[in-house]
C-alpha cells in the first residue's frame, strides 16, 4: 500500500503555521495563572501570601536545573516549615509522569507533617494530563495521605501497563512501542478507568483566555471554609430536620460534589458533629441519612451509636436492630447490641 499527502500542511493555505498561532490568553492582562508559569521546570514552589505552599511538578523526573528531585522536595517543605505555612497545595495537572521510584520523596516528606497531612491543609490538584508515574504518585498519595483531590478525573487507570519498550515487528519491519510492565496499586481488584477527585472542578477557555485558575481558587477556599459538619450544625442543632435535608439536597446538586458519595459525607458529618460534643446536632443529622438512605446497614449503625451515646438505649436498640435486619454481617451492631444487653 501506497500512501500520498492529501491537500497542503498548516501554514501553505490551510491556517497559520504553528509559529503564527496566538495564545488565548496572550491579550489578557496581567500575570499567568501559576500553574502555567515556568513551564520548562519540572517542578519549583513558591510560598503564597495567605502561607500556602504551592507545589509545581510537571514531571516525576530526577533531576532539574541541577536539583535532585529528593533534594527540591527537601527542601520546599523546610522553607514552609520556616514560613509557618498552614496548608499545601500540589499541582499535578499537566505531571505525564517519569521515574516512579521517585514518588517516595514528596509522600515522606509530607507525613512526617501531620499537621500538613489533612484534608482542609493538603490539596492535590489533578485533571486529564495525569499519567503513568504521575498516575502512580495519585495513588500514594490516596493511600498514604488525608489529601483532598481537586479538580478533573485523571488521565490514567489507577492499575495501568507502562514502560514501553520498542519492538520490531517480524514482516513489516515497523517498530512499535509495547507496554513491558503492569502497574498495581494497592488493590488488585481496582477496576477504575481513571482517578475521581474529591471536588470536581473543570477549567473553562474562558478561564484560559482571562488567565483565572479555578481549580486552585476551589482549593484555597475550601481550605478556609466551614466543613459540611459546620454548614449543617446550627439547623441540627435545632432539630430541623427539614432544613438539614435541604443543606444535603443543596450539597448534592453542586457539581463540585459530582463524585462524592452522599451516604458516606452525611455520616462523616454526622460524626463530625457527634466527636465535638453536640449529640443532638448528630442525631438530627443521623436521621436525616436513614430517611434518605433507608436501605443502608451503616446508616442505621450510625445512628444507633449515637442514639447510645445519648443515653436513649431502646432507641438504639432498634436502630441496631435494623441495621443487622439489612445486613447480618454487621459486626459493630452485633456489638452494639450485646453492650445493652439486647439480642438482634
Amino acid at each position: 500500500m501506497t500512501l500520498r499527502a492529501s491537500g497542503q500542511a498548516a501554514g501553505a493555505g490551510h491556517g497559520p503555521a504553528p509559529n503564527a498561532l496566538i495564545d488565548m490568553r496572550s491579550t489578557a492582562p496581567g500575570d499567568d495563572p501559576l500553574w502555567l508559569q515556568q513551564p520548562e521546570r519540572a517542578y519549583w514552589f513558591k510560598i503564597l501570601p495567605d502561607r500556602t505552599l504551592y507545589i509545581n511538578h510537571r514531571a516525576v523526573q530526577f533531576i532539574d536545573a541541577g536539583v535532585l528531585n529528593e533534594v527540591f522536595f527537601r527542601r520546599a517543605f523546610a522553607a514552609g516549615d520556616s514560613a509557618g505555612v498552614e496548608r499545601v497545595v500540589l499541582d499535578m495537572r499537566v505531571n505525564g509522569g517519569g521515574n516512579n521510584f521517585l514518588n517516595r520523596f514528596l509522600v515522606k516528606e509530607i507525613i512526617r507533617r501531620p499537621q500538613l497531612d489533612r484534608s482542609n491543609r493538603l490539596f492535590v490538584l489533578i485533571g486529564r494530563g495525569v499519567f503513568s508515574a504521575a498516575q502512580n504518585l495519585v495513588n500514594e498519595l490516596d493511600f498514604y495521605t488525608d489529601a483532598t483531590f481537586v479538580g478533573e478525573p485523571t488521565g490514567n487507570a489507577p492499575n495501568q501497563y507502562g514502560d514501553a519498550r520498542i519492538f520490531e515487528l517480524p514482516n513489516s519491519k515497523l517498530r512499535v512501542f509495547i507496554s513491558s510492565l503492569y502497574w498495581q496499586g494497592h488493590s488488585a481488584m481496582d477496576t477504575r478507568t481513571w482517578f475521581t477527585p474529591d471536588v470536581f472542578v473543570e477549567a473553562t477557555s474562558s478561564d484560559y483566555r482571562a488567565k483565572r485558575d479555578p481549580v486552585l481558587e476551589t482549593a484555597l477556599r475550601r481550605a478556609t471554609g466551614p466543613s459540611f459538619g459546620q454548614q449543617l450544625s446550627d439547623d441540627a442543632e435545632r432539630g430541623d430536620s427539614a432544613a438539614v435535608r435541604r443543606s444535603v439536597e443543596a450539597y448534592r446538586a453542586n457539581i463540585e460534589n459530582r463524585y462524592r458519595n452522599l451516604e458516606n459525607d452525611v455520616n462523616a458529618a454526622g460524626y463530625e458533629l457527634l466527636n465535638a460534643g453536640r449529640p443532638n446536632a448528630a442525631l438530627t443529622v443521623f436521621h436525616v441519612n436513614v430517611a434518605l438512605f433507608p436501605r443502608s446497614a451503616n446508616a442505621f449503625d450510625s445512628l444507633g451509636e449515637a442514639l447510645e451515646k445519648a443515653g436513649q438505649r431502646d432507641a438504639a436498640v432498634a436502630a441496631y436492630r435494623k441495621a443487622v435486619e439489612l445486613d447480618p454481617r454487621m459486626f459493630s451492631s452485633r456489638e452494639g447490641l450485646r453492650r445493652l444487653g439486647a439480642t438482634p
